[in-house]
């Protein structure tokens, strides 16, 4: 049995809370935890969780910046699909989107099969998985091929024929590396920051932001 705890420190290393703040903890087995923390102070932990038996589900706590738990006190369940989910990782960026990707086996047979799998929060609570629609223009994101090498094309899936907004491309470390103005639904991107600076292999966060206010979150996979 492992309980999840969660403190923070300010710039002298001292402790703020008066208290370690339990995050998790039932009788059971919590690991892998991930944590991130936004512009309004507000925390986010994810974790590996056993608490149906053999195989892990993901499950995430929030916690604002008086130490209190905003969502459930038994954690807010991510993603419970076949198999096992494990390893998160979170990462935030200056717009107060959190992200969280993760090893996934849901495609597992005899064999362990291993992917990797996205989620984005923007509230109180999450969204579905993989390709998230934030918005009444309901904006799906697709690229084509991923993982790339030299180049890919990133297609804008709408209910409006032509959009107008901004890509915006992450690394893992949630730091923006790229941003595109399109004013059509296909983008080319070729692996580059904006100044023409070879990105190294990995994994990147992609999203667009219309006028409205809307996003789309989705992943590619850049190898050199």
């Amino acid at each position: 049995i492992t309980h999840l705890k969660e403190q923070n420190f300010n710039y002298e290393g001292e402790p703020i809370f008066s208290e370690n703040i339990t995050v998790a903890n039932g009788s059971f087995i919590h690991s892998s935890p991930a944590q991130t923390s936004t512009d309004s102070n507000s925390s986010y932990v994810f974790w590996s969780d056993y608490r149906t038996g053999e195989e892990s589900n993901l499950y995430a706590q929030k916690i604002d910046s008086d130490g209190n738990l905003i969502w459930d006190s038994e954690g807010f369940l991510v993603c419970n699909a076949l198999k096992n989910q494990n390893t998160p990782l979170a990462i935030t960026d200056n717009d107060n989107y959190v992200y969280t990707l993760w090893e996934d086996t849901r495609s597992s047979g005899k064999m362990d099969i291993f992917s990797l799998y996205a989620q984005v929060f923007t509230g109180d609570s999450g969204s579905d998985e993989n390709n998230i629609p934030n918005d009444n223009l309901n904006l799906s994101l697709k690229n084509y091929p991923n993982p790339f090498g030299a180049s890919t094309k990133i297609y804008i899936k709408s209910k409006e024929k032509n959009i107008s907004g901004t890509l915006k491309i992450y690394n893992i470390k949630g730091q923006l590396v790229h941003k595109i103005k399109t004013d059509n639904n296909t983008i080319k991107w070729d692996g580059k920051t904006a100044n023409g600076k070879n990105l190294p292999s990995g994994i990147y966060l992609y999203k667009i932001v219309t006028p409205k206010g809307s996003s789309s979150v989705q992943k590619m996979v850049l190898v050199k």
